[in-house]
């Protein structure tokens, strides 16, 4: 029967026992560690493209303020991916643009077209900090969610999935608000 004091792991006395036995093994670890780090560093400094791009984001109070001003107590808000089109302006209407910013900010396509920036956090999460927002900012108002059906590429169709499982949570979290998932065809003369 082993003792707890041998199946732990210790690493710093071993660590210790090697920086003793070997120190140029040592002084070498540590050079090439602060080395490529400084690297890495002047690099990340220079090369940070996304930058340029986020400053362009939009900020979600624009949009709380632009809804809250608007007349009347409906209120639309369409969410569409990067690359979609068509967009009407509305003051009872926003459209609300989730985007990477390594791929670069997507074109307005209205006045009320707000586009954010992913930034650490997952695209669910996105929409929820904007929604838990909206419920703060405009408890008066009858909020409709619009949320489109993706067709562009094969990785939309198959995480299409996944995007709907993620979306059914949002009506037991946010009650107030009505949810749709909507496709529009084309209009045939």
């Amino acid at each position: 029967m082993k003792s707890a004091r041998s199946t732990r792991r210790v690493p710093a006395p071993c660590f210790a026992y090697l920086a003793m036995t070997k120190p140029y093994g040592l002084e070498l670890w540590l050079g090439a560690t602060v080395f490529f780090l400084m690297v890495g560093l002047v690099v990340a400094k220079k090369r940070a493209p996304e930058r340029r791009v986020i400053e362009q984001t939009d900020n979600p109070l624009q949009m709380i303020l632009a809804l809250g001003e608007a007349p009347g107590d409906d209120l639309h808000i369409h969410f569409k991916r990067p690359m979609e089109t068509g967009a009407v302006p509305d003051p009872h209407l926003a459209y609300v643009s989730f985007y990477s910013p390594r791929a670069g900010i997507p074109h307005r396509l209205a006045p009320n077209h707000y586009r954010f920036a992913l930034s650490g956090q997952t695209l669910f999460d996105s929409i929820t900090e904007l929604l838990f927002v909206l419920k703060y900012e405009l408890p008066h108002k009858h909020i409709t969610l619009h949320f489109g059906w993706p067709l562009s590429s094969w990785l939309d169709r198959l995480s299409t999935g996944v995007m709907v499982f993620s979306i059914m949570k949002l009506p037991k979290m946010f009650p107030e608000f009505h949810f749709v998932i909507e496709y529009f065809g084309r209009k045939t003369p």
